[in-house]
C-alpha cells in the first residue's frame, strides 16, 4: 500500500500555474525512454496504482462514496451516452467503421469547453485548455475510425491531470473506478458496437481483447482474495454471466464472448 511519501503529487497552488495546450512528444522508441523516466510518467502510472490499490476485495455493487464532482464527471458520460442515439448509423455494408463516428466526435469536441465548464469549479476553468485534448482523445480516432487502449489512457490521464490539480481526494479513488471508469467503458463498448470502430493498433493490447487493458488491471485487484474466483474461472459462462456485473474482470470477458 502506498505511503504519504508515495502519493501522487498534488499541484495545490494555482496562482502561478500556467496551463498551455497539450502536444504530442512521444514520436520515436529514443522518445519512450525519456517518457518512463520522467515526472510525468511517474505521477500517472502511480495514480493508476493508488486506483487499483482503492478497489482491492471490492465489488461494483458495494456502496461508494460519491463526490459532487465525481457525480458530474458521470453525468457528462451520460450525455455522451445520449448523443449516439442523436447520431444514428448510416447505412453502410462495411464491417468495420461507420462514418456517423465521425459526427459523433465532431459533437464532442464542440462540445468539450461547455462539458468541461459544468464539470470543474471557476476557479479552474483556466485548465481547460490543457484537460480538453485528454478528454476529447478518450474516445476513439474519428479519421481511422478506431479504439484502443491508448484511448482509454487518454481518459484516465485525464482524471489523473484533475487530481494533480487537487480536485479529486483520496476518498475518490473507489468511485474514479467502480462507478466513473464502468460508466465509461459502458460507453465506448456501446460507441464500439454502434459505429463499428476497428481496433486501434495492428497488434491490438497484447491482451484478451484488442480494446481495453486498464480494465483488467483494476478487475484483478477486485477480485485478489477471492475465496471461488480463480483465474480459470473465466472459462465457465455461467461464472461469467453470474459475476459480470459486480467485477469488472468478468464484465470484460462477458463483453468478448457478445462480440
Amino acid at each position: 500500500m502506498a505511503n504519504d511519501n508515495q502519493k501522487v503529487a498534488i499541484l495545490t497552488d494555482q496562482t502561478d500555474q500556467a496551463f498551455i495546450e497539450p502536444t504530442k512528444q512521444v514520436n520515436d522508441q529514443n522518445d519512450i525512454n525519456k517518457f518512463i523516466t520522467s515526472e510525468a510518467y511517474n505521477r500517472l502510472t502511480r495514480f493508476i496504482e493508488l486506483l487499483n490499490e482503492s478497489v482491492v476485495n471490492k465489488k461494483i455493487s458495494e456502496p461508494c462514496f460519491v463526490s459532487e464532482l465525481v457525480q458530474k464527471v458521470i453525468d457528462s458520460l451520460n450525455i455522451l451516452m445520449s448523443w449516439i442515439d442523436e447520431i444514428p448509423p448510416l447505412p453502410t455494408s462495411q464491417r468495420f467503421g461507420n462514418k456517423a463516428f465521425r459526427s459523433w466526435v465532431a459533437r464532442l469536441e464542440q462540445n468539450a469547453s461547455i462539458i468541461h465548464q459544468d464539470i470543474l469549479p471557476p476557479q479552474f476553468h483556466d485548465s481547460i485548455i490543457e484537460l480538453t485534448p485528454y478528454f476529447t482523445g478518450g474516445f476513439g480516432n474519428a479519421t481511422r475510425i478506431d479504439y484502443g487502449s491508448g484511448h482509454e489512457l487518454s481518459f484516465v490521464a485525464w482524471l489523473c491531470c484533475m487530481h494533480l490539480m487537487g480536485l479529486f481526494q483520496e476518498q475518490d479513488y473507489s468511485a474514479l473506478v467502480l462507478r466513473v471508469f464502468t460508466k465509461y467503458l459502458d460507453l465506448v463498448r456501446r460507441l464500439q458496437n454502434v459505429y463499428m470502430l476497428e481496433p486501434a493498433g495492428s497488434r491490438g493490447v497484447w491482451g484478451l481483447d484488442d480494446h481495453q487493458f486498464l480494465s483488467y488491471y483494476w478487475g484483478s485487484a477486485q477480485l485478489q482474495d477471492h475465496k471461488r474466483l480463480k483465474p480459470k474461472s473465466i472459462l465457465s459462462e455461467e461464472l461469467v454471466n453470474k459475476y459480470s456485473s459486480d467485477y469488472i474482470y468478468f464484465g470484460c470477458i462477458k463483453y468478448i464472448r457478445e462480440v
